[in-house]
């Protein structure tokens, strides 16, 4: 049974932080190595420091990327941001700078944007029939990729452990539609394979766990995720992640996996048949990758477009287009939070005696959390606030005792009112 948000489970996601950025939200991307957070909204490219949860600059491009992708290379600290009038930008993550564009069909327009970190090589959908490979180095159309039988061409996914690349897709001429996934070997950039997903299939939102090979693909109109085995690009399995009623019906928006922790993340928006109404809300199915098994279910606000996930730091965002801000969710959890704490205690080198002083505080709100003794735990953490504050300035250091009252006020922050 999924966790609802009315329950908790100490180990469970939780929403730590809510970042307000420009209007309409849209499409998120982490650099998980400088733990940066990049927002598409109406007033440009809004960047997000994900030590702080903190709004931290907005990089202005020549035109509205709402909508539009964005990606970016770890490895080369590049973003890339598609607009509608067919330019991609490219943005230098140290900088926060545009440093170039990159032109390709303006009548249809760009989507979205897939990366191979190793290879440096960019994957850039369009309106059309075609996938556009670039060369990241110089940011040079390497090959122009025609994808047979695409009338519609969804979102795109790379691989960088196997080299390959996937795009979801829906059939020219075929009865009632029949929706595909596009399989492309990136040593050759030539398509390989197309994996039927069957009749009346709009496959859109995709994403891939590059540990398992496996890949998730979610269809435009049902909240279903269908499960492809990357080793034979068959599809093995099937997940429901959203509901119907008679009043109201779920919708998906996107989805992310953390390939760490193998769990997947699915936004839905709850929508209202009640003419008088619309949106109830949105929420996000927090799937098991191991038993494909929904764990918990987040409300993260009213209208959520994209999600993306910091495998490094387990934080997980989400866009919230109706509120205009970014819903930050802890994958930790507080149990394994203050798990890390001890962790982090212990690697200070203090002090024996400071050092066991400061643990069995965290000690005792690791037990009540294990137990469920959520105002208990609190108690514990407030205590340890207390302490790191008596000792700062002269048994710890300013730094280290503000770094350690953050993360207790980040647990008690992420558990629930009495």
């Amino acid at each position: 049974m999924a966790l609802q948000s009315n329950e908790r489970d100490a180990s469970a996601d939780t929403l730590v932080a809510k970042v307000y950025v420009g209007y309409f939200p849209s499409s998120v991307a982490v650099n998980p190595i400088t733990n940066t957070v990049f927002v598409a909204s109406d007033r440009g490219i809004d960047v997000i420091d994900g030590a702080t949860n903190k709004l931290v600059k907005t990089i202005q491009v020549q035109t509205e990327p709402f909508g539009s992708g964005i990606s970016v290379n770890p490895v080369t600290n590049k973003i890339y941001a598609s607009s509608s009038d067919g330019a991609v930008y490219t943005i230098d993550g140290s900088t926060f700078t545009v440093t170039g564009n990159m032109t390709f069909i303006p009548w249809y327009g760009v989507g979205n944007i897939a990366i191979n970190s190793i290879t440096n090589m960019l994957y850039v959908g369009s309106g059309t029939h075609s996938v556009f490979v670039v060369d990241g180095s110089n940011n040079r159309l390497v090959k122009e990729i025609y994808i047979i039988n695409a009338y519609v061409s969804g979102n795109l996914a790379v691989n960088p452990m196997t080299n390959m690349i996937y795009q979801t897709g829906t059939c020219n001429g075929c009865i009632n539609g029949t929706g595909f996934v596009s399989v492309i070997d990136g040593k050759s950039n030539t398509m390989i394979k197309q994996i039927d997903l069957g009749r009346g299939a709009v496959p859109q939102y995709i994403a891939i766990n590059s540990i398992t090979n496996k890949i998730y693909v979610r269809d435009l109109y049902s909240t279903g995720i269908r499960i492809i085995d990357g080793s034979t690009n068959t599809v093995t399995d099937a997940i429901s992640a959203g509901s119907s009623s008679e009043s109201s019906v779920e919708s998906p928006a996107g989805i992310a996996v953390n390939p760490t922790t193998n769990k997947i993340y699915a936004p839905n928006w709850n929508i209202s048949l009640d003419p008088g109404q619309w949106f109830l809300g949105s929420s996000i199915k927090v799937i098991d990758g191991s038993n494909n098994k929904i764990v918990q279910t987040l409300p993260v606000g009213n209208a959520v477009m994209d999600v993306a996930v910091n495998p490094v730091t387990n934080r997980i965002y989400a866009s919230d287009s109706y509120n205009h801000r970014v819903v930050v969710i802890d994958g930790n959890g507080p149990l394994e939070n203050a798990k890390i704490m001890i962790d982090t205690i212990n690697g200070m080198h203090l002090k024996k005696g400071i050092t066991k002083s400061l643990d069995s505080r965290i000690d005792g709100a690791i037990q009540s959390l294990n137990s469920g003794q959520y105002d208990d735990a609190k108690k514990y953490l407030k205590a340890f606030i207390d302490k790191v504050e008596v000792f700062s300035g002269k048994k710890l250091t300013t730094f280290q005792a503000t770094s350690l009252i953050k993360m207790a006020n980040d647990i008690i922050n992420s558990l629930p009112a009495k």
